[in-house]
């Protein structure tokens, strides 16, 4: 059989293999949208921790911690019911994160601005990018970075797992010259059976494993065709020792 006889016929059965895979290692199961969305639980308070970082109270809770704020500006609490926070100067890196005792979360949501109670003119319009880490399957695994627009007003935005995800970690990045000044409006839904998962620092790499888009699959698999093919040359070719 020549060769590209065998190159049809192995072509359509990668292209099978590509399918199988690209369901469970492909698909972005994390969903980022610059809306709101519904979710179970209101912050309505924050208390500042030993290490600088928001600890977020439920709205109307027992006061224990939810989620845990972190930047890279020292952080002030302002107002109660639908608390925000504000930066002592604007700040370009925010990270969100469960606190401790809870596990994840299905739905995070926030609204970060460029200005600020304090000083209208905090901060500085421009583009922010948003990654999520989740565990799903005991895989520890991560979707974007996406970007979206930070203008003056309302930039409410969310990561909505889809399928079983829990999120374990919101990073909110922004890019060139723009900043923030206040974040308000956080809102959560925990994570049902978000239990014996990894946490960071847990396994070789200490982090999440980046989701492989279903382009990179295809070009690995495609890639071991030709040697395949080379292996199939050599059995043909070796002769037969009567």
């Amino acid at each position: 059989m020549s060769r590209q006889d065998w190159l049809r016929r192995l072509t359509p059965l990668m292209g099978l293999m590509c399918i199988g895979l690209m369901p469970g290692l492909g698909r972005a199961d994390i969903i980022f949208t610059q809306s709101s969305v519904e979710t179970t639980t209101n912050i309505g308070s924050f208390v500042i921790g030993p290490d600088g970082s928001a600890i977020g109270q439920e709205l109307g809770g027992n006061g224990s911690g939810l989620l845990r704020v972190t930047t890279n500006s020292a952080l002030d609490i302002q107002g109660q019911g639908q608390a925000f926070l504000i930066a002592a100067n604007p700040f370009t890196t925010v990270t969100i994160t469960p606190a401790d005792g809870v596990d994840g979360f299905s739905i995070v949501e926030f609204n970060p601005q460029f200005g600020n109670p304090k000083n209208q003119g905090g901060g500085s319009a421009g583009t922010f990018m948003l990654t999520a880490a989740y565990y799903q399957n005991g895989l520890l695994l991560s979707s974007g970075p996406l970007a979206f627009d930070l203008t003056k007003g309302e930039n409410r935005v969310a990561a909505v797992a889809t399928d079983g995800e829990v999120i374990t970690k919101l990073t909110f990045e922004t890019l060139g010259e723009t900043s923030v000044g206040t974040l308000r409006q956080f809102r959560v839904s925990i994570a049902e059976g978000a239990s014996g998962g990894p946490t960071f620092g847990e396994g070789d790499s200490g982090g999440p494993v980046p989701n492989p888009e279903p382009s990179t699959i295809v070009m690995a698999l495609t890639g071991l065709i030709p040697i395949g093919l080379a292996g199939l040359r050599r059995v043909r070719r070796r002769p037969v020792v009567a």
